[in-house]
């Protein structure tokens, strides 16, 4: 289990004034996924959405899901649209978080670390 977050507020300029993106305003829509290899693993790309008084703004997060691990990897976020009359400041950061961890598949690797 995973979730994304919009971890980071974000900022641009807009009439030589800065404006905030607060990460609570971003919301995040549907996952599609962009290729996949059988049962063994999928590339999704998450949109995510945040509409100010400026205009709309929309960034794409992209993981791969790897079936038989039960587990995620990053892979990349980027930012897909924005009002052309802004100037982008600060970037929001994206965190792909684990959800609750399974003691029983705790990799031995990890094991040591965790008790």
């Amino acid at each position: 289990m995973y979730f994304i977050e919009a971890s980071t507020d974000c900022s641009y300029i807009y009439g030589g004034r800065e404006f905030l993106i607060s990460n609570e305003a971003i919301e995040q829509l549907e996952g599609v996924e962009s290729a996949r290899l059988g049962n063994e693993w999928a590339k999704i790309v998450f949109t995510f959405f945040a509409e100010t008084v400026h205009g709309a703004f929309r960034w794409e997060v992209e993981i791969i899901e790897y079936f038989e691990m039960d587990v995620a990897s990053f892979l990349g976020a980027s930012i897909k649209d924005y009002p052309s009359d802004v100037i982008l400041k600060d970037e929001v950061t994206f965190t792909l978080q684990d959800g609750w961890l399974n003691p029983k598949k705790i990799p031995p690797r990890l094991k040591a670390v965790n008790d």
